[in-house]
């Protein structure tokens, strides 16, 4: 069978450049299928269902085909069906213009008593001679970057839980979580993942042994669900190849806004975090004094945000001694100067020394001696114990404890450390997931949030699972850390996860953490703000104001008049890199070794956003210890040439000639261009 997907005319008129090729789809009659398009594809995927430790394939199956209309489009759909023994397995295929997605389920035919599904696999071959492969990283800290495809044979399970669980600052260059493009000689991409993260944690394997292999995966690990007459299903694959690396991922992340629409946002947040200089020290007086300051230097700030240390303990969340006023007075002292309250909280952990702990053993998520799994923060060194959402006394107890401090006035949820609700263990309903029980703790939070008109930002969060119950999301690593010099390595490693995961926008606000000039070279402090003006959907300061030297703050003053996407009436559709992903790494980044050595791996230096309502915004970003010129084309911004450009930052000259701007930046120095 052979498929090829519609073209759609949008005018009458013939179009100023011609159309791409049609994606085409291909389904063989033993139930391996092939997509390609210019040469880029993926052949001989094959499908399979895990059930009790054994691999069901789908090897000879019967085929039907129709046509349909839903959410993502029109698409011809291809169904394949096979019963092996008791259980019959079904790969349902929808080719719509520009890609394909794919579903398998598994249902029992007969009598399958204890029988469970532990997971879905599409294995094919890559075409097309790739390059390198995005490596994302599970949650919002761990390392985000782009390697060369690496030599191996095929990745044993143990890599695909690289990430989950307490391991979740770790990577491995063959593994990216949820999705991953695969760029090629040719420069044009392919793009595998899953659309939605409901139930199953999706994981791309990408490595190269005699040709290039992939693996996409819904499951594994520790999650199952049993084999019923219903069914069970896996995520949604979605397959896009021939395009561009930024126009596939576009496509990708504009169908995964459209299967889970982002919520209503009620303000965009601008204004100070206390977390990056002040840390858990925060006290009531250093958070007036900071909101005082805030006010003075020009930013439209509507927000305060009271990080870490607030509180009596994790699980404990209420004030300690160095809030005089409590919670309550707190927010109502911001509220006085026009100020949202924000609050941080990590919501799904708890301290295990607490009395509350040590009182209701049955609130955790267990190891399979039945003992609650223990996390040790970084700092105090505590155990924390992950909350069972699926315990309804821990869920009531924990949305309970959101509630009061929305209710004490805070309408700015700072959500940290929330990959302890997705922890792969024990519950007490031992038929749902590690996502269906995230995905139920944070959907209870979202309602409250939501009824009380409050902003929420998911932080150290796995990344497609909290498209649709946050606001916005964490993209980048720290951009500090206590006890620590802070320098350009950490503005270079901050920038590579935001740089890197720009496809969020669409489904979630990009979180690039705050901006933070203290002590930093003016060049340095030039990057860390253009990339938080252009990447950030909401923007906060991180530095002790009170503690700036009065350059900084003139510094600081001086940005607060330039154009930013959180500020902007009409933001465009987020940014874009115009280089990604250049040169990529050969192999497995950690978050230590991008600090010790940040020239050992690729940030995108060119950050546009189109079609704002400042024209179009270009950050340029020399991350080189040499000076630099750099050239940005009109074509790659969809622009005629004609538009006047302007660098905001200090006038850099900007010429035009053979249809593409050039600005000569110094090393480790930024330019911000305005084109209209």
């Amino acid at each position: 069978m052979r498929f090829l997907a519609p073209l759609v005319l949008l005018c009458a008129c013939p179009p100023a450049v011609p159309p791409p090729p049609p994606l085409v789809l291909e389904v063989a009659s033993d139930g391996a299928f092939s997509l390609s398009r210019e040469g880029v594809g993926l052949s001989a995927l094959r499908a399979s269902v895990t059930v009790s430790g054994v691999e069901v394939a789908l090897t000879s199956p019967a085929a039907t085909s129709s046509e349909s209309d839903d959410e993502l489009g029109h698409a011809k759909q291809t169904t394949l069906e096979q019963t092996a023994g008791t259980t019959k397995v079904t790969l349902t295929l929808r080719a719509y213009e520009g890609f394909v997605t794919a579903r398998l389920a598994a249902s029992c035919e007969g009598g399958c008593p204890g029988a469970r599904v532990e997971g879905f696999t599409l294995r094919g071959d890559v075409t097309g001679d790739p390059t390198a492969a995005l490596a994302n990283g599970y949650s919002s800290w761990a390392p985000s970057y782009y390697a060369t495809v690496q030599r191996s044979t095929e990745p044993g399970a143990g890599v695909e839980l690289v990430g989950n669980n307490d391991n979740h600052l770790t990577t491995d260059a063959r593994l990216s979580w949820w999705v991953s493009a695969i760029d090629t000689k040719s420069s044009k991409a392919l793009v595998v993942g899953a659309l939605t993260a409901q139930a199953w944690k999706t994981k791309v394997l990408t490595w190269r042994d005699e040709g290039v292999k992939v693996r996409v995966r819904s499951g594994g690990g520790l999650d199952s669900l049993p084999l019923t007459v219903e069914g069970v299903q896996s995520e949604r694959f979605f397959f896009t190849a021939g395009a561009a690396l930024t126009d596939s991922l576009s496509t990708w992340s504009r169908a995964v806004a459209t299967l889970t629409p982002p919520p209503e946002v009620p303000f965009v947040p601008v204004g100070w975090n206390s977390w990056n200089t002040l840390f858990e020290e925060v006290s009531e007086p250093q958070v007036l004094a900071n909101a005082a300051r805030l006010k003075t230097l020009g930013f439209p700030a509507n927000n305060v945000q009271l990080d870490d240390g607030w509180e009596q303990a994790w699980g404990n969340w209420t004030a300690n001694p160095k809030f005089p006023s409590g919670m309550d007075g707190l927010a109502t002292q911001l509220n006085t100067q026009q100020l949202n309250a924000g609050v941080w909280m990590a919501p799904f952990f708890m301290d295990s020394t607490l009395p509350m702990a040590m009182a209701n053993p049955g609130w955790f998520v267990r190891d399979a001696a039945g003992r609650p799994i223990g996390y040790t923060e970084f700092f105090t060194g505590h155990t924390l114990h992950s909350l069972d959402t699926t315990n309804p006394e821990a869920r009531a107890w924990m949305v309970g404890e959101v509630r009061r401090l929305l209710a004490q006035g805070y309408r700015y949820l700072k959500l940290d450390f929330l990959f302890a609700g997705a922890w792969e263990g024990q519950r007490q309903d031992p038929d749902v997931t590690s996502l269906q029980a995230f995905q139920l703790g944070m959907k209870a939070i979202m309602a409250e949030a939501q009824g009380a008109g409050a902003y929420v930002v998911a932080c150290g969060a796995p990344v497609l699972p909290s498209a649709g119950v946050a606001h916005a999301l964490r993209t980048g690593e720290d951009i500090a850390a206590r006890g620590t010099p802070y320098g350009f390595d950490w503005v270079k490693n901050a920038s590579r996860n935001v740089g890197v995961r720009w496809f969020v926008t669409p489904f979630l606000a990009s979180d690039a953490d705050t901006i933070l000039v203290r002590g930093l070279p003016d060049g340095v402090k030039r990057i860390q703000t253009t990339t938080n003006l252009l990447a950030g959907r909401l923007l906060g300061l991180g530095d002790d104001l009170t503690a700036l030297q009065q350059g900084e703050l003139d510094f600081l003053a001086a940005a607060a008049q330039l154009p930013s996407i959180a500020t902007m009436s009409e933001p465009g559709a987020g940014f874009v890199p115009l280089d990604a992903p250049g040169k990529p790494r050969g192999k497995s980044l950690s978050k230590a070794e991008a600090l010790v050595d940040s020239e050992s791996y690729f940030v995108p230096s060119l950050w546009a956003a189109k079609a704002t309502s400042e024209g179009t915004l270009v950050g340029v970003l020399n991350w080189s210890q040499q000076e630099q010129t750099f050239t940005v084309s009109a074509a790659s911004l969809g622009l005629e040439g004609t538009e006047s450009a302007q660098e905001l930052w200090v006038g850099l000259p900007v010429t035009f000639a053979e249809g593409a701007w050039r600005v000569t930046v110094p090393a480790r120095d930024a330019a911000y261009l305005r084109l209209r």
